[in-house]
């Protein structure tokens, strides 16, 4: 069955190839290169940064580490760091730091992730900053000990005063770190318009399993076959996010060849778009196990949120700021639909990610096989057409 289910799939791409390309292949990247071309005012602003919660564990407890704690608590570090009790990175001062930059000029910091929110980015970013703060150091110090004879007392003033004046520098390292990551109006509308190719092709999903139901008796035949169809139909599922899963791909290698988008991690994209067809197929399963008309009602107000509220006309926070739709556009589907690939897009996939796509997965399964059970034991019972 499952090698004549792919046979099927394979035979239904093959015939409507031109249709698909053009539906879900075309139509959105054609979108998605005229909407940002039009809006890229919308994304020429300054990066925006959020400070990184980090936690400092101090195992030195010298004049040193404190000043370094102290480094971190500036004004200006404040914009790149908050320093708390229990951070998405933790940063741990050794024992004998302080002697290890006096008399060796070494500086030994280890920087490990500790929260489901951190990521490689910015582990990066401290890593950048810390680089630059101990070389910053460690030369001040073998400066102001060349130039003059300073007490300890002064020495350490002189170091944490020319920190601060190097900051800027330090900064602006930083900030080609996160340029690379920056958001611009050709990625976003490439990532948000791949939601029109998941929508496009479950509302097309839908309307075909009613035209099917409806105008043929394929459908009838097939319910009353001998088979296991809880199995028939997940195979099906799978054809679905096979289909989904091919076109994405592509899609995502159009942009990649024209070096538009999805440049970065791949193979992130990649997992992305896998979880997403997968987690579409089962809406689907789910979707062509109730009534037509409700399924389609469903379908369209997916479609018309995520339209409207999951960026795909553009970034609502600047298209609607400080308007009742601003506060509307928290009700969207983006934590299925884009979420992944944001995650991707800033190197930040984990397995929360994908939480939200379990429990969909799951809740459709569900609720499909009590469908499922309930309609063929009144099948079994003589009311298959009152059902039907």
């Amino acid at each position: 069955m499952i090698i004549a289910t792919l046979k099927q799939f394979y035979s239904t791409i093959k015939k409507n190839f031109a249709s698909y390309f053009f539906t879900f292949l075309v139509m959105p990247i054609g979108l998605s290169l005229l909407l940002s071309n039009a809006n890229t005012s919308l994304f020429s602003g300054e990066i925006e940064i959020n400070p990184l919660s980090i936690t400092i564990k101090d195992k030195d407890n010298s004049e040193y580490s404190k000043l370094l704690e102290k480094i971190f608590k500036d004004k200006e570090m404040k914009k790149f760091f908050k320093v708390e009790d229990k951070g998405d990175y933790l940063i741990t001062i050794p024992e004998e730091f302080e002697n290890e930059i006096l008399e060796n000029g070494k500086f030994n910091i280890t920087i490990e992730t500790i929260e489901d929110n951190s990521s490689i980015y910015g582990l990066e970013t401290i890593e950048s900053i810390l680089n630059s703060v101990g070389k910053g150091i460690v030369k001040s110090i073998e400066n102001n000990k060349i130039s003059e004879s300073l007490s300890e007392v002064n020495l350490k003033a002189q170091v944490f005063n020319d920190l601060t004046q190097m900051q800027n520098t330090v900064f602006l390292e930083n900030k080609k770190i996160e340029s690379s990551s920056k958001l611009t109006s050709q990625s976003f509308y490439a990532m948000t318009l791949m939601q029109f190719l998941f929508l496009n092709y479950l509302l097309s999903a839908v309307v075909s399993s009613k035209k099917l139901s409806e105008t043929t008796a394929l459908f009838q035949r097939i319910d009353m076959l001998p088979v296991n169809k809880i199995k028939y139909k997940l195979v099906d599922t799978l054809g679905d996010s096979f289909i989904l899963v091919l076109f994405a791909l592509i899609y995502m290698l159009i942009y990649r060849i024209l070096a538009k988008a999805f440049m970065e991690n791949f193979g992130m994209y990649i997992l992305s778009i896998l979880v997403i067809s997968i987690t579409v197929g089962f809406i689907i399963f789910l979707l062509n196990n109730i009534k037509k008309e409700v399924a389609m009602i469903l379908a369209n107000i997916a479609m018309y949120l995520q339209l409207v509220f999951g960026g795909m006309i553009g970034p609502v926070d600047k298209l609607f700021s400080g308007t009742i739709m601003e506060k509307l556009s928290n009700i969207n589907l983006n934590v299925i639909f884009l979420d992944p690939l944001m995650s991707a897009f800033n190197n930040n996939i984990s397995l929360k990610t994908f939480i939200p796509h379990i429990i969909v997965i799951i809740i459709c399964i569900i609720i499909s096989l009590i469908i499922i059970t309930i309609k063929e034991k009144e099948r079994i019972g003589g009311n298959y057409e009152i059902i039907k």
